[in-house]
């Protein structure tokens, strides 16, 4: 992708340094016109190919995008179907400093989170995000997950999203 942008511009500034004849010099004019012509087709022949190099890079960053989002399908405890993690609508909560919970996730849209303790994922449905605020800034997570959400927010007594 660099390699093709650079080789677009060296070919343009080729052209267009080609166009001007070094002084001093004479020219018959019929070959000044066919030269002339035949810079101005390099001209737009370097044009096309940085167009197209342009659009290889504007797919090169859609297909960049698209990779971002690879599916992380969890089987969720208590929940008959699995759930996409890494989807973008669920924010991660990196908890390592934490010696149980190994991750959080929430869905603000669904008011869902999806933790992952001690390898077993448990979610908990119609969850206000100032929990899932109060519980990424908790000086213990395993204090605030046992304090503030175990037993709370209860899947089987709410509305469980479907994804």
């Amino acid at each position: 992708m660099l390699k093709k942008s650079i080789l677009m511009i060296l070919i343009i500034m080729l052209a267009v340094c080609g166009c001007s004849a070094p002084t001093g010099q004479n020219y018959d004019v019929s070959t000044t016109v066919d030269d002339t012509s035949e810079q101005l087709q390099a001209i737009e022949q370097a044009e096309q190919s940085f167009k197209a190099v342009s659009n290889d890079n504007q797919q090169d960053d859609q297909q960049a995008e698209a990779l971002k989002w690879v599916p992380n399908f969890v089987t969720v405890k208590y929940r008959d179907t699995s759930v996409d993690i890494a989807a973008p609508y669920f924010e991660y909560h990196d908890t390592t400093g934490s010696s149980f919970i190994r991750g959080a996730w929430y869905d603000q849209n669904n008011q869902y989170m999806v933790i992952n303790l001690d390898g077993v994922y448990y979610h908990y449905c119609a969850m206000p995000y100032s929990v899932w605020m109060n519980f990424k800034r908790a000086d213990s997570y395993g204090r605030f997950y046992n304090q503030y959400i175990k037993g709370q927010y209860d899947c089987r007594q709410g509305y469980v999203p479907v994804y």
